[in-house]
Formats: structure tokens, sequence, C-alpha cells
């Protein structure tokens, strides 16, 4: 118990005896009595524990002494450590003046040894130097070591150190013989590229792979280094120019029949060829073609794949009696300097040791002199080029290899490229200046026009104008092989010859007849558009400018067709509209009998005229699609016109005098006007329709067929008989006027529809939805008319048997339960996979079968045929959900 426990005992005792004891007396003597009992009683043990405390006290004693000597040998121990680590620190001391000496000592000898070794000149360095030959590795290793020597001997000069003069002689003795070894070498290799055949390319190679003689002398002698570049500049010069020179020469003694003078787009050559043609009978040698002056004949080529095609080889050609267009050559050697400058730019950077601009100073002196022979030469040879898509070509390749160079990061002379350009635009302009020439001075006599004008020779495209289309249309698709953008010179240029070509074509017409004026200006200007067009150029300004021409032209044809064809019809309509306009009625008045004149004599003479119509175009317009696509304009027109009659008709002045059969008619009158309308509104313009003037029951109509069937873009004209008290509960009838070979039509034209195929809410725009049904659904009537079923007793079964469509067209026959095949066994098995039993079946073309054995087939994937067999009609009818729908509603 801790002091502070006994202090409360003893506490709480103090306070027990005041609160029971009464008399303090008493209590304390009963208190000393006690302690005497307990003194007394602690005496005694203490007695009767004598020995134990004595052998206690011996004990006591005896450790005592023990810690007094331990006591005594600790001090003693640490005296002794105290020693030592006074000791120690000493030793540290000591030994830390040791290390540094040491250090100095290293430091010392690691400079001295460096220093030996630096200054030194070892024996093997100096018997490689002055004995090993240039192109061994040890040499330049060894070239490698004295550099560093003479580097370290310049740094050391100022120490004025014996063994640096000593050795400084050495150096230099082996610096000398080093510099005329390298020099003797590089000299040797740069006058080996004078030999004829020699390829300097390889020589290029050995001297990059030895570059550092070129350093160490630029480090060493600058006289020398220099010395050695203005050789190589020399002779390499010489050596491009010596090369280009020879191959240019070469490449032109090969070079085909060039374009003459001559060659104009207003040239008539047909008298020179007849010459030329007789001149060459018997020489074998037939005269040339000169089309290719006009045309791009595949030179395209050479701005595309053929850009970086390998360079011709002149004595191959040779030998293969090949001729080489002007533009083949122009490339073939313009990219032979790119290759050999861009080779040669990237040499000189890496063996010189220059860039910036004394890297571009360098590569000028090297292949001035080739550039300027090729300026001169160049300049020469295009002044005589007389064909415009050749020196357009050229352009495009300057445009071409310039971007090129500058994909390879060199760009030292576009000053060459710029003044080459320069030459082929003023060549280029004075050669269309002469083309345009030849235009404005084109002898129009010599057309023999009386000879012409008993024929359609004097209305075709001219030979001039389709010159013109492909030379035009040859360089806009260079330009656009070259850059995407306009190309603003050549749109300058094409610009005066496109005017031309209008004057030209005006000129010509000016001994035309006023339609075949027309004639001759549609054909041409379509003409120019398609070569356009053909060429991958419809989205140039040319095209759309002459479609705009052409499209014009052809609005007053249509006019002046109609005119002379419809004359009355197309006078008395603008003439009436004019009236109708001014509300002058007494004058409408008098117009009642000319309409009903002009109503007769159209009805009387449409079809012929039609017809003459059809014909005059069609022979008339080269091109088939245009002659087609202005036809139907033509009919556009000339339903728009019919339909302004019917109008006007209808006017108030004009059915006053309507008689008592056309009163009880007139809500069957308004019913078909109205639809006859909503037709023409349409934008589906393969619907055309129109009233007859005196019989609104009968219609003229035509219809285009319908894309992707046997009738794609035919036009097919036909009429519409309505019946005039039955329609619309009685189906109209249908009479093609031009012949179509259908099943359902019949030999006078009329139009065998299905039963039932018309009701009583349809309206006569749906006789032209089931005219495209029945050229949809050509095969099937092709079927049905030759098995003689009727014609709602089949019907199309759109199976699924693979995850794609089935290739075989199946049709129902509901009458008969069997099903049609459209195809062979071969192609339905391909369909549903082989199978024993479906080979036993005999399926042939176009044959029937009994539904059963149909059902059994589409089956035979998912069940036996021990399973098939076993089943009825009905329950494979009820077999799966698939084979329900396809055949609900049919049965």
């Amino acid at each position: 118990m801790s002091s502070e426990g006994v202090q409360i005992n003893n506490d709480d005792d103090v306070i027990n005896l005041l609160e029971h004891c009464t008399d303090l007396e008493n209590c304390s003597k009963d208190i000393n009595t006690k302690l005497s009992n307990i003194h007394n009683s602690v005496v005694e043990d203490c007695i009767s524990q004598v020995e134990r405390l004595v052998h206690l006290h011996n004990e006591i004693n005896k450790c005592d002494k023990i810690f007094d000597s331990l006591e005594n040998t600790l001090s003693s121990f640490l005296i002794q450590l105290g020693t030592i680590g006074y000791d120690m620190q000493s030793l540290q001391t000591e030994s830390t003046s040791i290390n540094q000496q040491l250090d100095n000592l290293q430091s010392v000898r690691n400079h001295l040894s460096k220093f030996i070794e630096q200054v030194s000149v070892s024996p093997k360095i100096i018997s490689t130097i002055t004995e090993a030959d240039c192109n061994d590795p040890t040499f330049i290793q060894s070239l490698i070591q004295l550099q560093q020597q003479i580097h370290f001997i310049k740094s050391q000069e100022f120490l004025e150190a014996k063994s640096i003069n000593e050795v400084k002689i050495v150096v230099e003795n082996l610096k000398n013989t080093a510099i005329l070894k390298i020099r003797e070498w590089i000299l040797m290799k740069i006058n080996s590229m004078k030999k004829p055949l020699s390829n300097y390319q390889i020589i290029q190679n050995a001297l990059l792979k030895n570059k550092y003689f070129y350093e160490f002398l630029v480090a060493n002698d600058r006289r020398i280094a220099k010395q050695i570049k203005e050789e190589y500049i020399d002779t390499v010069s010489k050596m491009f120019y010596s090369y280009f020179k020879t191959y240019t020469s070469r490449l032109f003694k090969i070079q085909t029949e060039a374009a003459t003078k001559d060659d104009l787009l207003g040239y008539d050559d047909t008298k020179q060829r007849l010459i030329s043609s007789v001149l060459s009978l018997g020489k074998g040698q037939p005269t040339k073609n000169k089309t290719s002056v006009f045309s791009l004949a595949g030179r395209h080529s050479l701005l595309t794949m053929d850009l970086i095609s390998p360079i011709i080889v002149p004595h191959v050609s040779q030998q293969m009696n090949e001729s080489i267009e002007f533009e083949k050559i122009f490339r073939s050697v313009q990219y032979s300097l790119v290759d050999h400058a861009s080779y040669e730019y990237l040499f000189s950077a890496d063996f010189f040791l220059i860039a910036g601009e004394n890297l571009i100073e360098h590569f000028s002196q090297v292949m001035g002199k080739s550039i300027g022979y090729f300026s001169q030469f160049f300049s020469d040879k295009i002044q005589s080029n007389h064909d415009a898509i050749s020196l357009y070509i050229c352009i495009c390749l300057c445009k071409k290899l310039r971007q090129l160079l500058i994909e390879r990061e060199i760009n030292s002379f576009d000053g060459y490229w710029h003044s080459l350009e320069q030459l082929l635009w003023c060549r280029l302009e004075k050669v269309m200046a002469n083309h345009n020439e030849s235009l404005r001075n084109y002898d129009f006599t010599k057309v023999n026009y009386g000879q012409k004008k008993q024929s359609t020779d004097c209305i075709k495209p001219h030979h001039v104008i389709r010159r013109y289309a492909e030379m035009t249309s040859a360089m806009i698709y260079c330009s656009k092989l070259t850059d995407p953008t306009p190309d603003a010179c050549l749109h300058d240029i094409l610009s005066k010859q496109q005017k031309e070509i209008e004057l030209f074509i005006t000129r010509y017409c000016s001994q035309l007849s006023p339609k075949e004026k027309l004639f001759f200006s549609i054909n041409n200007y379509d003409m120019i558009t398609s070569v356009l067009i053909e060429a991958h150029c419809s989205d140039a300004r040319e095209r759309d400018l002459f479609e705009n021409l052409r499209q014009e032209c052809v609005e007053v044809y249509v006019e002046e067709i109609l005119k002379e064809y419809f004359q009355e019809l197309v006078t008395f309509v603008k003439n009436t509209e004019l009236l109708i306009s001014k509300d002058n009625i007494e004058e409408l008045k008098k117009n009642k009998e000319t309409l009903k004149k002009v109503v007769n004599n159209f009805n009387n003479m449409w079809k012929q005229n039609i017809d003459k119509i059809n014909k005059e175009i069609l022979d008339s317009f080269s091109n088939f699609k245009n002659g087609t696509n202005i036809l139907q304009f033509t009919f556009s027109h000339f339903i728009q016109y019919y339909q302004k009659l019917t109008k006007i008709c209808t006017h108030k002045v004009f059915e006053n005098d309507k008689n008592n059969e056309l009163e009880e008619a007139l809500t069957q009158k308004e019913r078909l006007t109205r639809e006859c309308d909503a037709i023409l509104k349409l934008h589906e313009v393969r619907y055309r329709a129109a009233t007859n003037f005196d019989d609104y029951k009968n219609w003229n109509c035509y219809i285009i067929g319908y894309p992707g069937t046997p009738y794609d873009d035919g036009i097919f004209f036909f009429r519409i008989e309505f019946d005039e008290k039955g329609y619309p509960q009685k189906a109209p009838r249908v009479f093609f006027e031009t012949r179509i070979d259908h099943p359902c039509i019949l030999v006078d034209g009329e139009v065998r529809f299905w039963d039932e195929w018309w009701n009583s809410k349809m309206q006569a725009l749906d006789v032209f939805k089931q005219l495209d049904k029945l050229m949809i659904d050509f095969n099937l009537f092709v079927l049905q008319y030759e098995w003689g079923n009727k014609m709602d007793g089949f019907v199309k079964l759109d199976i699924d048997i693979k995850k794609n469509s089935c290739p075989v067209e199946c049709y129902f026959d509901s009458t008969t339960k069997t099903v049609l095949f459209n195809s062979n066994f071969d192609e339905l098995t391909s369909a549903v996979g082989p199978d024993d039993w479906m080979r036993n079946t005999s399926v042939e073309i176009s044959q029937k079968i009994p539904l059963e054995d149909f059902l059994r087939i589409i089956l035979s994937k998912d069940f036996t045929q021990d399973e098939l067999a076993k089943k009825s009609l009905d329950e494979l009818l009820c077999i799966n959900s698939k084979i329900v729908k396809l055949f609900k509603g049919k049965l």
C-alpha cells in the first residue's frame, strides 16, 4: 500500500477514535499499552531470528566489498577508454592527412599521365599515318588521335613546357604528312569522276565514308581545303554539264514528229493529209495522226504515276524504235536534274560541312553551269513547240517537281523553275493566240456549203469544235491533277479562246438557215459539254457556260419547232392569253370560229406532226441522249400549250356556246380536267397527259419507262378512253400508240389489265401507276402468260430460306395449290442445302410442283425425310410460324 493510502487509513483511525472515545486520557493509556505490547512482540521476534540477521549482515558486507572491487575495476577501465579515444582521434587526424597526400599524388599522377599521353606520339600513330593507305580504317582512327594531340598542344603552348616544344615539331611534321596524303587521296577521287562511264555517286559514297578527311583539312589547312572544294566544284560542274548535254541531245534525237505551226484549231488539213497519203503509198510508213495534238491521249499519266518513274534510257529506246513525245523527254530530263541535284545537295551539306546561305552558294556553283545550259537549251526547244497541251503539261511538271524538291527540303534553285515556267507560259500564250488567230481566219468558203446542203453534214459537230473541246478538257484535267485550286493564268487563256469559239460558231451559222443554226449550235455546245464531262471536268466553268448556251438554243428551237408544226395552236394561245389578260371580251368573241378551226386542225394532224417532230429531232442531233432530252423538253412545252388551250376553252366567252350534250357532261368534264391538271402539276416528270379539245373523254398521254426495267428511259405514247357515263365506276381503256412488247398489251395496243385492277375511288393518275406495275412485274406476267393461268391466280412468295433473300423466285397458284419456280433446281438446292430427298425431286425451269412437295423442300433442313413424308398438307402448313405467315390469306 502506498504512503498516501497509509495516511488515509491513519486518518480514519484517528477519526474513529475521536468519535468513540469519551475519555482522552484512558484512550491514551490504551494506546500506549498496545504500542508496548507490539514493541515487545517485535523484539522477541528479532531475538528469535538473530542468527539469520547475523548471516544477512555478513552477506551485505561481502556485497559491499564486491561492489567496491567492481567500482575500482570500472574506474580503471574508464581511464583506459579515455586513453584509447585520444589515440583514435590522433590516428584519424593522421589518416586524413595521409589521404589528402594520396589524393594529391593521384591527381598529379593523372594529370601527368594524361599530359604525357596527349603529348607523346605513339609509334603506331606515326607508322599508320606515314605508311597506311587512306582507305584503311586504322588511318582515320590515327588521324582522329593526331587531331586531338594537335588541339592539346595548341591549348598548352602558353605553359612553355620543354616537352611541348619537343613534341610540337613531331606532331607538325606528322600533320603535314597527313594533309598531303589526304589531299592526294581526295583529288584522286575527284579526278576519277572525269573518267567516261564512271558512276560519280559511288565515288561520293566513298568520300562520305571518309568525310573526316575534309574536316581535318578545314581544321588544319583551310587553304588546301578551299583548293579541294574548288577542284570538286569545277570537276562536278563540268561532269554534270557534259552528262546533261549528252543526255538531252540523245533524247531529242528520238523525239516523235512534233506539231508544226500548221497544227492549229482552225487549220483545215484535209488536203494536206490527202497529199501525204498519196506520197506515202508504197513506202510502208503511215502518215502521222495529228489528233494527239488536240487531245490528251493518256499523257496526263506524267503528272501522276509516271512522274517519278525511271528516266528514259536513250539507247534502249533506239533499239526498240520508240519515238518519245516532247513532254516525256521534258519530264525525264527535269526529273534527272531533280534527282541528281537532290543527291548533290545532301552530299555537299554532309561532306563539306556547310549549311544555309553557304550551302546554297556552293550548290549554285556546282549546278549553275548545267542549269544555265538547261535554261538556254529548253528556251530554244520551247520556242519551237506548237503543241499547247504539251506546253501546259510541262508547266504542270515544273510545279510538281518543284513541290517534290520542297518535300525533300531542297529550295536552292527556285529561280530556275520560275524562269522555266515563264518561258512555257509565254510560249503557251503565243500558241493559243495562234489558235485563236486561226479561228478568226477560218475560211468558211472551203466548207463547200452547196454540197453540204444536200445532207446533214452542215449541222453536225464541227471538227474544229471537237478539237477545241478535247484540248480544253485536257488542260483543265491536267490543272486539276496538279493543283485543286483553279489556275488563274490558264483561266485567262481559256476565257479568250472560249470567246473566239463562240464567234466561230456565230460566223459559221451565218451561212445556215435559222433552223440549221440552232441544230449546229446545239450539237456543238452539247459536244463540248459531253467531252468535258467525259474528261472528269463536269465542275469546270466552261462546262457550265456552254451548257447554258446549249439550253438557250434548245429553248429557242423548241419554240420554233412548235411554231412550225403547230403554228395555229401556238399563235392562237399566245394571242388569246394576251386578250384574256387585258379582259378584251369583244376581241375574244371574234376568236370563237378560230378556236373551232384550231381544235379541228389539231385533232386531225397532231399525231402526224408529233411523228415528224420525233423524226426531225432524232435525225438532227448526233448525240442520242441530247436528242432524247430535247424531245422530252419539246413534248413538255407542247403539253403546256395544250393545257393552256384547254384552259382557254373554259373561259366564259367560249362557254356560252356550249350545246346540250356538253351541258349534260359538264360535271364529268370538270372532273377529268381537274385530274389532268393534277397530273401536270406533279413533280414526277415521267407522267404527262392532255385532253382532246373536241372530246374531253379521250386523253393523249405519254409515260417514260420505269428505271431498272426493260423499258428504262423509253418514251411511250398512249391514249386513255373514259366512259362518259360509267367513269369512275367503270375502268377507262388504255391504248398504246407506241409499239411496246408486253404480255398484257394486245396487237392493237390495248392494255389487258388483270381483273379488279380498278375501283371507283381511283383517278386517272392511277392508270399511270398501274402501267408502272406492268413494267416492274414484267417477268411475272411473262410466266403467267406462258402457263395460261388467270391473272389473279399467281401470288409471289417472299420466302427467306437463308439468312439472305432466296435467289429462287417462287409463285403460288391458289387455284391448283401448286408452286411455280422461275429458276432451276440447282439454284433451289444451293439455297436450301443438299439433301438426298431433294436430289430425287425433279424440278425444272418454270415447272409447277404440288404445294406439299414445295413445303417439304423448304422444311428439309429442320426435319428428316421420313418425318416430312408422314405429314399431311394441313400439318405442313401449321408446322411453324414462318409457314403460317407465308400462306396466310393465300389459301
